[in-house]
């Protein structure tokens, strides 16, 4: 039988089927025959099919009636179910309200029996309150206070029920009377045991007493008062005797931390006997005394502590206070938390102040150090001077700028520790521009002393200039120079190897000693500030990212204790001590206090500063660096000042020098035909110009040489080896450097002089042929020290000694192949008034 669900399969194929049957045929039955009986096989199959449908519709439509007839019967029953539950819905209606009715009548005779019941107690209380009014005179009379208190407090509750009656109506009054007479009568008592103390049994009686008719307040008032007294008999002893032995200038910041240690003694006394004497309102009456206390300590330590200018007193009176704080937060764990944060910020509140103006404490306090850094330079060289006074020459001054940086950035790196010892580093960005400020006044001194020695180089160069070579030579003290040997050993060396080979004068050796003190300040002073300055940066960059991120989790540990049930509680400080290590609580922290107080207003500045050190234009220190910069530039702009004092000496005089106006046909009766050209010779300015440079280099690469020995003396070994090679280098780098700046300059010097010069003539043997003589002399001195020559001078030399009939056409070729300067060529053409044409111009 052939299975029909294979039919049914929507996949099914037809061909393929019946090539599958085909295939699956025996191999000696024929194909016709196989598809004959298949046809067949198909056929009854369909038949098969057909006929169990009919059967099996048929049976279906005869199963219909019968069906349809049981449905009918459970419609019925269903609806023969609703009405019996319809019937019941209503009998427990019925029984509802019935049910209703009578709780209201028992309801209402339950009222009753309260009101009669109430009124007999009425009357029973109104019966003994008469009676007690009577009694009450009776038991005062025996002295019997404890019965005075309990018939009050049994007369204070008959009032409260039939007070409101007529005949009752002063008794109000008469109470209150009669309780202040027990009062009155306790006080003194009272207050006796609250001064002296030790019986603590009849403290608890009589402060029962008064507790009996509700006199909670006059307890308090009695406590608190005389307490008080004792605390400020303590803070006198202590102000007397700290006034009595301050010798360090502390002031109340000296003695404060023995105050409170006797003070926290004092209440750790007191709220034990609270908890002995009235251990249901102990947390109350410690809780009101620290606010009284602290209250009036608040205003006087603030007041002592007003002139302390001092950060170190300070920060040891701010870590004492915070460890009397944390102790003062246990004492007052059962006070409610308001008024303890209330109580903890009176206690901090002394300090605040100064924390407030720990900006300007630490710019006072780096003040004064940086002034001890670098102090003011021995007395310069002038009239005020004293006589024989030596100023303070190039290397001194370096040598004190040297000397001045370690301790000057030590003093700035430990503003830092101030900072975290005063404030908690809540004050970072005051920590911040404090330095910023210091440190930009450090170096704008640092500046200025290098400008100082520069001006005072340049006055010395010219008053020798003054004077000639001889005077110069017979007015150098030798003594002078020696001191500089002993000031500097290394370039005392250099002195003595040019004072044996004979290069130079002594005036000239001083001149080079000068010059190498400012090229150590450019090579040295500079560069370690330029370190130092970075170093400190920094420093304040991680110190001020790891303060904000210390800050930020203690205030939300603080946030979260006070948000909790128990905002004292010890599981509310996070891992790893949110307080900074000091394990305080972080709600009685005084810095978590300092951050949360003013709507978290320091907090949100702080996060902004943290945000801030991710974006790398952010400057921590601004004004510094920038100062900085112009330190470096005072040093670039000194040391070639410096290099160049003798070039500006020999040029000062060149625009008026006679030499320039010399004509041949000045005498009387010469000849008026133009004479031949001769060679001229340089003169003396320009080949002593041309001395200075060339002696340069020598001088610079000795100078370099000495700084290298110095680097490669540290210690030995293959890697210090290799240091010194590459400080070798960079010092030979900066000398090539410098004697490029300094030629260079020169040049420029040299060009700008002799475009002053009013007149140059053009005849044989005139100014112009000795300016082409002496500009080729300076340009052969710039080519032999490896320096380009400028434009300008080259100009010069092509074109100064020119004829009138040759300037123009060479002046016209220069500037058509590039090589002529346009302003030095019309300020020549002028200068020889010659006229110059519109192309070469």
């Amino acid at each position: 039988m052939t299975d029909v669900a294979e039919f049914a399969e929507q996949e099914f194929d037809p061909i393929s089927w019946i090539n599958q049957a085909c295939s699956n045929r025996p191999a000696e039955e024929p194909l016709e025959k196989f598809l004959a009986e298949l046809e067949m096989r198909l056929q009854l199959s369909a038949e098969d099919i057909e006929a169990t449908l009919g059967d099996n519709s048929a049976q279906a439509m005869r199963r219909i009636p019968f069906a349809i007839q049981e449905i009918y019967r459970l419609q019925g029953d269903i609806q023969g179910m609703q009405d019996q539950v319809q019937v019941m819905a209503q009998s427990v209606q019925r029984d509802a309200s019935d049910a209703r009715s009578s709780v209201e009548h028992i309801a209402k005779l339950h009222l009753v029996k309260g009101n009669m019941e109430s009124a007999c107690n009425s009357l029973k209380e109104a019966t003994e309150l008469s009676g007690l009014f009577v009694k009450v005179e009776e038991v005062f009379a025996a002295g019997d206070l404890p019965k005075v208190a309990e018939i009050l407090a049994n007369m204070r509750r008959s009032l409260s029920l039939v007070g409101d009656v007529p005949e009752f109506r002063a008794g109000r009054q008469k109470l209150q009377s009669l309780e202040d007479r027990l009062q009155t009568q306790v006080e003194g008592s009272l207050g006796e045991a609250l001064t002296k103390g030790g019986d603590d049994d009849n403290a608890r009686k009589l402060c029962g007493l008064l507790l009996a008719v509700d006199r909670y307040g006059t307890i308090e008032g009695m406590y608190v008062t005389t307490k008080l007294a004792q605390v400020y008999a303590l803070w006198e002893e202590h102000a007397a005797s700290g006034a009595a032995s301050d010798s360090t200038g502390a002031g109340a910041a000296a003695w404060l931390p023995a105050f409170l240690s006797r003070l926290l003694a004092l209440l750790e006394a007191e709220a034990g006997w609270g908890g002995r004497v009235l251990p249901a309102h102990a947390a109350g009456l410690l809780g009101t005394l620290c606010l009284e206390v602290f209250t009036k300590i608040s205003k006087a330590a603030r007041e002592r502590l007003a002139p302390v200018r001092a950060i170190g007193p300070l920060a040891g009176l701010a870590r004492e206070l915070a460890g009397f704080g944390r102790a003062l937060a246990g004492l007052l764990g059962g006070v409610d938390p308001g008024r303890r944060r209330e109580i903890l910020e009176l206690v901090y509140a002394p300090l605040e102040d100064k924390v407030t103006a720990y900006g300007e404490l630490e710019a006072n306090t780096l003040e004064v150090e940086l002034r001890d850094a670098l102090p003011p330079a021995p007395a310069a060289a002038g009239a005020a001077a004293p006589a024989g006074a030596v100023p303070d020459d190039a290397e001194a001054a370096v040598s004190r700028l040297s000397a001045s940086i370690r301790p000057a950035f030590a003093a700035l790196h430990a503003a830092v520790e101030r900072c975290n010892a005063l404030t908690g580093g809540s004050e970072v960005r005051a920590l911040l521009r404090a330095v910023d400020s210091q440190l930009s006044g450090y170096l704008s001194s640092s500046a200025a002393a290098v400008a100082a020695l520069g001006s005072r180089h340049k006055a010395r160069a010219a008053a020798a200039g003054s004077g000639g070579a001889a005077a110069v030579e017979e007015g150098e003290d030798i003594a002078n120079v020696l001191q500089l040997i002993k000031a500097s050993s290394d370039m005392g060396r250099t002195y003595h190897a040019w004072d044996r080979s004979g290069a130079l004068n002594a005036k000239r050796c001083a001149d080079w000693l000068a010059l190498a003190g400012w090229l150590r300040a450019k090579g040295g002073v500079g560069r370690e500030l330029s370190g130092a300055v970075g170093r400190l940066e920094a420093a304040l960059r991680t110190a001020v990212g790891a303060a904000v991120t210390r800050l930020q989790a203690l205030a939300s540990a603080a946030t979260a204790a006070s948000a909790g049930p128990t905002p004292f509680a010890a599981s509310a400080v996070p891992a790893g001590g949110a307080a900074g290590g000091s394990g305080l609580l972080p709600e009685s922290d005084p810095v978590a206090l300092r951050l949360l107080s003013g709507r978290g207003e320091r907090l949100n500045k702080l996060v902004q500063l943290g945000a801030s050190l991710s974006d790398p234009r952010f400057m921590v220190l601004p004004s510094a660096v920038t100062q900085l910069d112009s330190f470096s530039a005072t040093i670039q702009s000194t040391v070639f000042d410096v290099l160049l004092a003798r070039v500006a000496v020999l040029l000062s005089p060149l625009p008026a020098m006679a030499e320039w106006r010399t004509e041949a046909g000045t005498a009387a009766g010469a000849a008026s035909a133009p004479l031949p050209s001769f060679n001229t010779y340089p003169l003396p300015y320009v080949t002593a110009i041309g001395d200075h440079l060339m002696a340069m280099p020598q001088q610079l690469e000795v100078l370099m040489g000495d700084n290298v020995d110095e680097g490669a003396g540290g210690a030995p070994g293959a890697a210090d080896g290799a240091a010194g090679g590459d400080s070798a280098a960079e010092w030979e780098e900066l000398a090539a450097e410098w004697l490029d700046k300094a030629v260079s300059g020169a040049a420029g010097m040299y060009q700008e002089a002799l475009l002053k010069i009013p007149l140059l003539t053009h005849q044989a043997r005139d100014g112009g042929c000795q300016m082409a003589t002496d500009v080729e002399y300076f340009i052969n001195v710039m080519s032999a020290l490896h320096v380009a020559p400028p434009a300008g001078l080259l100009t010069l030399q092509l074109l100064s000694g020119a004829g009138p009939d040759e300037f123009g056409p060479l002046a016209a070729g220069a500037a058509a192949d590039g090589a002529a300067d346009g302003p030095v060529l019309r300020a020549l053409a002028a200068m020889r008034r010659l006229p110059l044409d519109a192309s070469s111009a």
